[in-house]
């Protein structure tokens, strides 16, 4: 069980810090938007690392959280902290690939077609308008995820 705990542990570290560090770079992102333009490409670059800590911190959650189920013979199985904790998993891996990624690539392409500073122009700025919802929605299910994990209400 205290190998599947730690496994359960390590992994929320790495999926908090994979939100908390794109959380970081998109606020580093729209800051450069209005003042240096020539950073957007490097932090554009740090969002699908970021990504790819997030999901796999997830995937290795819910493994984990297997293990760590059936070392305790299933017995949180169908608790209703637990059951809303694995639908907000599975809702913030769909939220990230159904909203975050698409508007990323919206906000890439806005770029590369540029025409005009990134600050004047309208495509980038509904990017940055719907990022920061994305963003606040994937934070506030992380903080909900950590309480219920705690909390076992």
């Amino acid at each position: 069980m205290l190998h599947a705990l730690l496994l359960h542990l390590l992994s929320f570290s790495v999926f908090a810090s994979g939100v908390i560090g794109s959380v970081a770079v998109y606020l580093m992102f729209r800051k450069a938007v209005a003042s240096a333009p020539p950073l957007l490409p490097g932090l554009a670059r740090m969002f699908p690392v970021f990504g790819i800590m997030t999901s796999a911190g997830l995937l290795l959650m819910i493994i984990s959280g297997v293990l760590l189920l059936r070392s305790r013979d299933w017995a949180f199985w169908g608790q209703s902290w637990l059951t809303i904790k694995l639908v907000l998993i599975v809702l913030l891996f769909a939220n990230a690939h159904a909203w975050g990624r698409p508007t990323g690539a919206r906000m890439a392409q806005a770029l590369v077609k540029g025409g005009m500073p990134p600050a004047e122009n309208p495509e980038v700025q509904g990017a940055l308008k719907s990022l920061a919802l994305f963003w606040t929605v994937q934070v506030i299910g992380l903080v909900i995820i950590v309480s219920l994990a705690v909390l076992k209400p």
